[in-house]
């Protein structure tokens, strides 16, 4: 299973179900003949809904993050101290999702933007949407 699966598993729903080739082939045998082909390069997975966020963490000032910074003050909606410069280190590192954007590059939004724009609700079984 691969590593960051492997840490979320049972503590947070997910889409992997098996990333063991012979697993896999157990599942569809049609692949039978391209065990070599997928081993250690596939994924079996339920399909989901895509959620169209992208999380990130970011380590220093760049980028969009400076874009934002420079023009109010904030990243991700939160305001950070003054008089930082572009690609000044953040510590700790911040948590800035985005969406992604139809055309141009991805925008920054506020985790509450973020939760809003996927509906998600919580419950004792974890994350829905």
């Amino acid at each position: 299973m691969p590593w960051w699966f492997e840490r979320l598993n049972g503590a947070v729903p997910h889409h992997l179900i098996s990333a063991d080739a012979d697993a896999i082939i157990r599942q569809v045998p049609a692949l039978r003949d391209h065990r070599a082909a997928i081993a250690g390069r596939a994924m079996l997975c339920r399909r989901t809904k895509v959620l169209p966020i992208e999380c990130v963490i970011r380590g220093y000032l760049s980028g969009s993050a400076w874009k934002e910074y420079a023009a109010h003050g904030t990243l991700a909606g939160e305001k950070l101290a003054p008089g930082l410069v572009e690609s000044a280190k953040l510590e700790p590192a911040i948590f800035s999702p985005a969406t992604k954007a139809e055309t141009g590059h991805d925008e920054n939004i506020t985790v509450a933007r973020m939760l809003r724009k996927l509906s998600v609700t919580t419950s004792r079984s974890g994350w829905s949407a």
